[in-house]
């Protein structure tokens, strides 16, 4: 495992990383699903037959513009798939990765970036760019453009970017997938309770308004406080809302999930979710309250908890429960081995290695029972045994054990 790329994951979390250093934005130019693509320029692009590409020659064709940038680790993990997807379809389909970034900068990536040079994934890319970041604003990545016979046809996520929905547009002429927009407001322009005293309710997906979690804030002008998540699944809910309550110095994985329901995919998607965005479309959902009450966080979190009780007719809530897990311990300290200094990355304190080693979903929970702030240098590592012998130099140890361990119970009540 590269702690390095585990690190980059963890900041770009689902989905992407917000892109610093992009071109200013006009959103005058913007265009959206519906619109006409018109640009009939010859540009440069890099890993491609061609030095230039020509966009009137594929004005027919279905052109797929998918932006990325180095920073974002998600869209170095699509491009293999980008690369497969190009000789599935041939001259059917046109992949094209876009970034603001430099000529200079993106062939020093893909020259030394070992992902790519071991899956062979040199996907076509147009560099420096200015001009599709503003007919095409966005705020994270990856934001993908699909154009079919000169109009925008879907604006989505990356998730969705795959054999199966490409041969639905190439063999129907259109298609019906979630849209991504970083810019939609966080709440209806059109909610009014500005004199409501006082309510909440639960509402279907919106795709109006922008994914938003916890929200709690006082409107200045009706002197309301309006608790919100929008776009959420009911089990990212939950958990925020309990942590808001009382917080944990662990990571919620589905090892610290106990289950009692019926259908637990109607609460959350499954890691073999191919296609995570229309799972939301169909699953998420939007809550919101009103009070003329003021209420510390945690206390109104634990209101929202009973509402959504109410809604859903659930129980959900902390307890224990035995679980097998990894436990860091103390040992006497070895000789350091035979490392590459290369490769090591600092973290600070077992707290930052128990949280990478639970963010990976690759070992069981892991209990800190060192709770130190001492610096560790970690490299790379294939598995525990490999670890702990880096490890062993700070005189720790990751042992196999089964505990009781805090769990978030999640049951429907009867």
């Amino acid at each position: 495992m590269k702690i390095y790329n585990l690190i980059l994951s963890v900041l770009s979390s689902l989905v992407s990383i917000i892109s610093l250093g992009q071109p200013k934005l006009d959103h005058g130019k913007a265009l959206r699903v519906g619109d006409e693509f018109k640009y009939n320029k010859t540009i440069e692009v890099l890993n491609d037959k061609k030095t230039q590409f020509d966009f009137a020659n594929h004005r027919e064709d279905l052109l797929v513009l998918d932006f990325f940038d180095t920073f974002c680790s998600s869209c170095i993990a699509n491009m293999p798939k980008v690369v497969s997807l190009q000789k599935e379809f041939g001259a059917q389909v046109k992949i094209i990765q876009v970034t603001w970034q430099d000529k200079k900068t993106i062939q020093h990536f893909f020259r030394t970036n070992k992902f790519l040079n071991e899956h062979k994934a040199f996907p076509t890319t147009i560099v420096s760019d200015t001009i599709f970041h503003q007919l095409f604003p966005h705020q994270s990545s990856p934001h993908v453009v699909w154009i079919y016979q000169g109009n925008v046809v879907a604006i989505t996520a990356s998730d969705v970017l795959n054999s199966k929905n490409i041969t639905t547009l190439l063999t129907e002429g259109k298609i019906d997938l979630p849209r991504k927009d970083d810019f939609l407001p966080t709440k209806n322009r059109n909610d009014e309770w500005t004199n409501a005293i006082a309510f909440s309710k639960v509402s279907a997906f919106n795709s109006s308004i922008k994914q938003n979690g916890f929200a709690f804030e006082l409107d200045s002008a009706s002197q309301n406080y309006r608790t919100s998540f929008s776009n959420m699944p009911i089990l990212n809910i939950y958990l925020s809302i309990l942590g808001k309550i009382e917080r944990k110095n662990f990571l919620i994985t589905n090892d610290r999930i106990e289950w009692r329901v019926k259908d637990k995919t109607i609460y959350n998607y499954d890691e073999t979710e191919k296609e995570p965005s229309k799972w939301m479309q169909k699953n998420a959902i939007c809550y919101e309250r009103i009070d003329k009450v003021q209420r510390r966080e945690q206390e109104q979190a634990k209101v929202v908890l009973n509402d959504m009780n109410s809604f859903f007719g659930l129980n959900v809530y902390y307890s224990k429960a035995k679980r097998k897990c990894l436990v860091l311990k103390r040992i006497p300290a070895s000789k350091p081995g035979n490392v590459n200094i290369e490769n090591l990355q600092n973290l600070e304190g077992t707290s930052v290695l128990a949280f990478i080693l639970d963010y990976s979903k690759k070992y069981p929970p892991v209990v800190d029972d060192v709770k130190s702030m001492q610096d560790i240098a970690i490299g790379e590592f294939k598995n525990i045994a490999e670890l702990n012998q880096q490890l062993s130099t700070y005189g720790l140890k990751l042992i196999p054990d089964e505990r009781e361990i805090d769990v978030v119970v999640f049951e429907e009540i009867q």
